[in-house]
């Protein structure tokens, strides 16, 4: 008889799986930008109970608007090396070269998206 966690509706359960996918899918649209690179998720994490647990123990429930992010952008998904970040947050910890990055942290300070627009409006 198949066993399953019952966490198929939990708020955390798609994270982890799309956490997953982008990691261990070849054929996902960005595992090139994380799988592809290496990045990797610790063994325990595999298991999406133990990942659940881990995240709800360390780093509450996840705030409105906020989505799980890697604090080393090489790192691994690992305990340490997560928490929950705006989308404003996790532009400023990309890869980029060091004119984009000081551009978006300028435009970030300044409360625009170098469009005209308020960069709250994005977020």
């Amino acid at each position: 008889m198949l066993r399953t966690h019952g966490l198929r509706f939990h708020p955390l359960y798609n994270t982890w799986k799309s956490m997953r996918h982008r990691c261990l899918s070849k054929s996902h649209p960005k595992f090139s930008h994380y799988g592809g690179r290496g990045i990797t998720i610790c063994p325990e994490w595999h298991d999406v109970t133990v990942f659940i647990t881990w995240i709800e123990a360390n780093l509450g429930p996840r705030p409105e608007g906020m989505t799980l992010d890697r604090t080393d952008n090489d790192g691994n998904y690992e305990p340490g090396n997560v928490r929950w970040a705006t989308p404003s947050e996790q532009n400023l910890n990309q890869r980029r070269s060091r004119a984009q990055a000081t551009r978006i942290r300028q435009q970030v300070l300044a409360g625009s998206n170098g469009h005209g627009e308020s960069a709250d409006a994005l977020a």
